[in-house]
């Protein structure tokens, strides 16, 4: 453990993060004030957002701002986000931070307000305090004020500045690694869904006949305590009748004979019912597990798939090794597939900054639905476990024909959908 810097625990941090109307008041009528960066924290010893080094610009924007409080910086200097991908916003910002501009001076004021709580203090720490600090509250929510300031100190060594940005690039990576095991994890998870949704549609179907069983076992149970009635007013009659017993002898006794029958089927019946309801009960509430448990299911899958997807978009970044580097807007077909997956396909591709586009592999009407799709695209993927051999065999010919990128995957999971993507950009191809 690391010694703690004095004075810098007592700092109050927010316990929801940064937000940009946290952090730029308004007055009551609801128009902007303008933003007051305290007097020490305007001096020679930082620098601007535009004279830090040219490799900590993008890793500060991206670590600093949401990419809501990029999109507000760029509304308040004048120009339009409408329409523009989060790695569009970023991009926009990066484009205007090599010199003083109207952006570049208000995401300068922005940040510097942003952390007027830490910095007077962060700015007259030594370096030695300085760095115990940063390794100490790394991931953290106090990394980002370090960060910052380091970036805008001017008495931080060439070392120091080395070992704080590749921490902050390492992270990338892991996040990366973080987010193919969740692909994994999403898989297995997308399994278990379907297994339980059939699971779920043969009990619905169980329950059904079961409700159709018990409704004629009722109306069976009506009719023969009817007869059971009719039964019992004819035996009181026979005992009214004393002076016809032995006419009626034999009659009486088969009617107690039937009586008893009756009776005994009846309470079988009654039992019987009785079962079958107490099984019903069970099988409603076997559906409503059932039922909530594929929400439940549901719910993960939904955040898996934006964990999968979730890699810090940036675009113009010095770093030409970058882990950030996203699709560009690149076309990417899938071939086949599970079907039911499209909705997530169409999510992974998006999020990453690409263009879906999607064929079932079905060929009943031709081939020509492929092959204009295969004409505009930039990359096909095609997962051969869940697809028609013909629809295989038509992506090859049409990739060789047109000259298409095709990459045939094993399995249609995300996960391989995903590893094929970053695949597919590591070796360059997708890259900008």
């Amino acid at each position: 453990m690391h010694e703690a810097i004095p004075g810098l625990n007592n700092i109050i941090m927010p316990k929801t993060g940064y937000g940009f109307k946290q952090c730029l008041p308004v007055s009551k009528n609801g128009v902007e004030k303008n933003v007051n960066i305290p007097d020490d924290l305007e001096g020679s010893s930082l620098r601007h957002i535009w004279e830090i080094k040219y490799f900590l610009k993008c890793p500060v924007v991206g670590t600093c701002l949401t990419i809501q409080e990029q999109r507000r910086i760029l509304k308040k200097a004048r120009y339009s986000t409408k329409g523009l991908k989060p790695y569009q916003i970023h991009g926009s910002i990066m484009n205007r931070l090599d010199s003083k501009n109207p952006v570049s001076l208000k995401l300068d004021n922005y940040l510097k307000y942003k952390y007027r709580g830490e910095m007077p203090l962060l700015k007259e720490l030594n370096e030695d305090g300085f760095m115990r600090s940063w390794r100490q509250f790394f991931l953290t929510e106090r990394m980002e004020a370090l960060f910052f300031v380091a970036a805008v100190r001017k008495d931080i060594s060439t070392e120091s500045i080395q070992e704080i940005f590749g921490e902050i690039h390492m992270l990338g990576h892991a996040n990366l690694h973080e987010a193919s095991r969740h692909g994994q994890d999403l898989m297995f998870q997308l399994e278990a869904n379907q297994k339980l949704a059939k699971q779920l549609n043969r009990a619905k179907k169980r329950s059904r006949g079961l409700q159709k069983e018990v409704s004629a076992l009722k109306v069976s149970l009506r009719e023969s305590r009817s007869l059971l009635q009719k039964n019992k007013g004819d035996r009181d009659r026979v005992e009214d009748e004393k002076g016809h017993e032995a006419a009626i002898e034999p009659e009486n006794q088969a009617l107690q004979i039937k009586f008893q029958e009756l009776k005994s089927h009846s309470e079988n019946q009654s039992e019987h019912l009785q079962a079958l309801e107490r099984q019903r009960r069970r099988l409603e509430i076997e559906v409503f597990d059932l039922k909530a448990t594929n929400g439940h299911l549901s719910k993960e899958l939904t955040e898996l798939v934006e964990k999968v997807s979730s890699v810090v978009e940036c675009t113009k970044c010095h770093e030409t090794n970058c882990p950030k580097t996203q699709l560009a807007e690149m076309r990417i077909l899938i071939v086949g597939g599970i079907t039911k997956m499209k909705g997530f396909y169409q999510r992974l591709v998006e999020k990453r900054g690409g263009i879906f586009e999607y064929h079932d592999g079905y060929m009943q009407n031709g081939q020509e639905g492929l092959e204009q799709r295969v004409k505009r695209c930039d990359l096909i993927l095609c997962p051969v476990d869940c697809n028609s051999h013909g629809a295989c065999s038509k992506v090859k010919k049409l990739g060789q024909k047109y000259g298409k990128p095709y990459k045939m995957l094993r399995r249609s999971s995300l996960n391989a959908i995903s590893n094929a993507l970053l695949e597919e950009k590591q070796n360059g191809m997708l890259l900008q």
